[in-house]
């Protein structure tokens, strides 16, 4: 299955034991399921929680909490905050005079973000 070279290194060749699946010690798989929607669950700074053994499992070997995947899911919960409060403005049930702040802030979180993530191919 599709994952980042890092997960997929940190998975390696590792596969549970026919005890360990026994036990219910499992990856998740991605084909047939949302780990996020079944086996874990993300926290409001990005971090994930095993709701399963197997997102105990598949959290634990791949190391699906590492800093860099917790800061992935915070923008993405950020960026789903933003775009309701858009929402919001834009069906009248905030004031229409907060678009124009709210559009300016997203244009400089935008820029900043890219500017982040671009910085060290320039």
């Amino acid at each position: 299955y599709y994952s980042c070279n890092k997960c997929n290194s940190y998975k390696g060749t590792s596969w549970p034991t026919k005890e360990q699946e026994a036990n219910g010690l499992t990856f998740s798989d991605p084909c047939s399921e949302d780990a996020y929607l079944h086996h874990l669950v993300i926290g409001n700074t990005g971090e994930a929680s095993p709701l399963t053994l197997v997102g105990k499992y598949t959290l634990q070997i791949i190391r699906l909490d590492r800093e860099e995947c917790r800061r992935f899911r915070k923008r993405r919960i950020n960026l789903q905050a933003k775009i309701k409060e858009f929402r919001d403005v834009l069906s009248g049930q905030k004031e229409a005079s907060m678009l124009v702040d709210l559009l300016r802030k997203a244009i400089d979180e935008a820029e900043a973000e890219w500017k982040e993530i671009y910085s060290a191919y320039s």
